[in-house]
């Protein structure tokens, strides 16, 4: 009916309404995620505010997150703020080396290789003296603490693992599980480095200039402090082994640079400078109370007797099964974290570094490792491997997604529980840096003052002027 109600009847209503169409833009459902590829003829402003807004949130998330970690970090070892010391090389090596050598002291290898981060660290920091020096190492190794946890539960790692909720928990649990040797001292940051840098490397790759940036300095610090780029290395690229080009080929060349170069330091200095003053002591008896005391009993304020074997068989192969099963649907990217944590292992027990807590003359350092007492470090990442494992029973034992978050939630409630007698870690000792640091002031440029510091028997030296 061409002449119907219905009908246009001028051309000037036809233009209003073709008008109208151009103008109005299309409904588009609303989603926080990736932005939605926009029509070049539709503005984009809406979406752009929402996706901002979105990004805003998550940040303050984070950011909230990440004093929430501070916090409770600071609360196991509040005294590091409040009355700084030296820790071991905090003092001996970082600061003592960077105020009296200078620039030349960030190429001085310890243990065998480059501590660039630490190095570097301790030369920021020479020109402050004692106190503020220790205290602002301190705040920086809490900081550093908390990087993994908070990348962790970033959008980064969705690939990894999908739910908000459980990321939040499993990067929580970082942080809660009882890690005194590893906490608040500049000394021991290159572990938490270390796993910075492995979540890298799983992550989704970065979508702007700045992420980009994050990754390559995270890698390049990992790599230069500590030998870690040796274990990196090989799990990049069978990660990469895909999309072997472009920005994946910088990371792997990047990571293939510092192994070399620490390779090289290591070669060069292994006779002058041997990792450990003890014999190794290796024997198959102590493999159960090392894994029953590094790896479970780090939660508990007990230890078991390394003499006890039939106590120790039975939870060290509790631990392995419940790893193992934890393990055996595991992604990809979980099965990298497995390698990673028990080559770092491995290799702890066949050529562990010096431990300062161990002063008996007849003592090996597989006896003094299986106390549990000694090289907790070594098992940091093993522990952190168990406690994602039983998250991952508990998951999957669930039957919604509501389940789930209570059962991670019961893990960590659990975690703290098992910790609260021993939450509080032993304070270090008071060495009276402020009263040293009046002696430096005052003593004739060019000698040479000796400070104790922690642990007992350590000691830094510092030149007056």
């Amino acid at each position: 009916m061409r002449g119907g109600a219905f009908a246009p009847q001028s051309r000037d209503l036809d233009s209003a309404r073709l008008t109208m169409q151009a103008v109005a833009p299309p409904r588009r459902p609303f989603h926080i995620g990736p932005r939605a590829e926009i029509a070049n003829d539709a503005p984009a402003q809406p979406e752009l505010t929402s996706s901002a807004r979105s990004s805003v949130a998550r940040i303050a998330a984070l950011c909230a997150f990440g004093a929430v970690c501070f916090g409770l970090l600071v609360s196991r070892r509040p005294e590091v703020l409040t009355q700084p010391q030296f820790y071991a090389e905090d003092g001996q090596a970082w600061y003592a080396n960077a105020h009296n050598l200078g620039l030349i002291s960030v190429m001085t290898p310890v243990g065998g290789y480059l501590n660039s981060f630490q190095r570097l660290v301790g030369l920021s920091t020479a020109p402050l003296g004692l106190v503020d020096a220790a205290r602002t190492m301190a705040v920086i190794a809490l900081a550093v603490q908390t990087l993994p946890a908070l990348f962790f539960a970033s959008r980064r790692l969705c690939n990894v693992v999908a739910d908000d909720r459980a990321r939040l928990g499993i990067a929580l649990l970082y942080i809660i599980i009882p890690n005194p040797e590893l906490t608040a001292n500049l000394t021991n940051t290159q572990w938490h480095l270390a796993a910075l840098a492995f979540l890298v490397i799983v992550a989704a790759p970065p979508r702007s200039r700045t992420g980009r940036a994050f990754d390559i300095l995270v890698l390049a610090l990992s790599a230069l402090s500590g030998p870690f780029a040796i274990f990196l290395l090989p799990i990049a690229i069978a990660r990469y082994r895909h999309e072997l080009r472009g920005w994946r080929l910088c990371e792997i060349g990047l990571l293939g640079t510092a192994m070399a170069i620490q390779f090289a330091i290591l070669a060069f200095t292994a006779h002058s400078t041997p990792r450990s003053a003890l014999t190794l002591g290796a024997s198959p008896t102590l493999v159960p109370p090392i894994i029953a005391n590094q790896l479970l009993a780090r939660f508990t304020a007990h230890a078991v007797a390394p003499s006890d074997l039939a106590i120790t068989s039975c939870i060290a192969l509790a631990v392995v099964v419940t790893i193992t099963v934890g393990l055996l649907h595991a992604e990809r990217e979980l099965r990298y974290f497995a390698a990673l944590a028990v080559a770092i292992v491995v290799t702890g027990l066949l050529l562990p570094y010096s431990n300062p807590y161990v002063h008996q003359q007849d003592a090996t350092a597989w006896a003094a490792i299986a106390t549990g007492g000694a090289a907790n470090r070594y098992f940091f990442l093993t522990s952190v491997l168990l406690v994602i494992a039983v998250v991952k029973l508990a998951v999957g034992l669930s039957h919604s997604r509501w389940s789930g978050a209570l059962a991670i939630i019961a893990v960590i409630g659990a975690t703290i529980v098992a910790s609260l007698p021993t939450w509080q870690y032993t304070p270090l000792s008071e060495e009276h840096l402020a009263r040293y640091q009046t002696l430096i002031d005052g003593a004739k440029s060019g000698s040479i003052i000796t400070i104790p510091i922690d642990p007992p028997g350590w000691t830094m030296q510092v030149k007056a002027g």
